[in-house]
């Protein structure tokens, strides 16, 4: 049944971080796979020259089966959290201006514009835009509700509130309100949204797909001074060490960290 609610690449994905694991130590049942058996896993896949994004996106994938097989009492409870990630060396976030993020609202129309906002001025992922429905959204407390639907589940079973700016609640207040889901009764698919959303940016000289939304919601969040807490808890992240990657935009916090130390009177 989950075959059915994924895209072609999740499944891929996701089947290779089981042939991975079972490639290092085939469990005969689910309570051999431990937080200390991930462990010594990751090591290996190091020691073979995985590179850490891979290593991290299996990983990923074996914490979240582990933590469903736990949700349906089929396993123990076990402290997933103390496997850490390997590091990863930063990379540049690509994120749009304020100028190409204005440029690409003005010219973008219905339902494109939707998501465009929805991604650059909520953070949501792709899928959970796509499942936004219209109980999801308080615009009396200008929030939105990330929230498990019947077929779908938000990434790594987190549900939460969403403080959104004036602009897009506003801009939701005037939608039309066709149907049960804020795309829109006729919503495209998961796949129609990614292929023609590349084509959209395109069209306005930009690169990037719907995620580079939510990477500009976070990189803006992050040089107008919000703490990385601040922008986790927004995202969905269970620690800042993922929002971590925008924190190179806000050079200038150590110069008012060093600002802030008593002043010297020297002779």
């Amino acid at each position: 049944s989950a075959a059915g609610r994924k895209a072609p690449g999740t499944l891929k994905q996701e089947r290779a971080a089981v042939v991975a694991l079972e490639g290092y130590m085939r469990p005969r049942v689910l309570e051999d796979v431990t937080p200390e058996m991930l462990e010594h896993w990751l090591s290996h896949r190091k020691s073979e020259g995985k590179k850490p994004p891979t290593m991290n996106r299996q990983l990923r994938v074996i914490k979240l089966m582990m933590r469903k097989a736990e949700a349906w009492k089929l396993a123990d409870p076990q402290d997933w959290r103390s496997v850490k990630k390997a590091k990863e060396a930063p990379g540049k976030i690509l994120f749009y201006s304020a100028a190409e993020l204005q440029r690409l609202a003005a010219n973008s129309k219905g339902t494109w514009r939707t998501i465009v906002l929805l991604g650059a001025r909520a953070g949501l992922r792709r899928g959970e835009i796509h499942w936004l429905a219209w109980e999801d959204v308080d615009l009396g407390r200008a929030r939105l509700h990330v929230c498990t639907k019947d077929g779908w589940v938000p990434k790594d079973s987190e549900q939460r509130w969403v403080n959104i700016p004036p602009d897009l609640a506003a801009y939701l207040k005037e939608l039309p309100r066709d149907g049960r889901w804020v795309l829109g009764a006729e919503r495209p698919s998961l796949v129609v949204m990614t292929a023609y959303m590349k084509k959209v940016l395109r069209r306005n000289g930009l690169q990037g797909n719907i995620h580079t939304m939510r990477h500009t919601f976070a990189s803006h969040l992050v040089i107008a001074g919000r703490s990385l807490k601040e922008i986790a808890e927004l995202l969905g992240h269970s620690t800042t060490a993922t929002t971590e990657i925008y924190a190179h935009l806000a050079p200038e916090s150590k110069a008012n960290a060093v600002s802030a130390l008593p002043v010297l009177k020297l002779p």
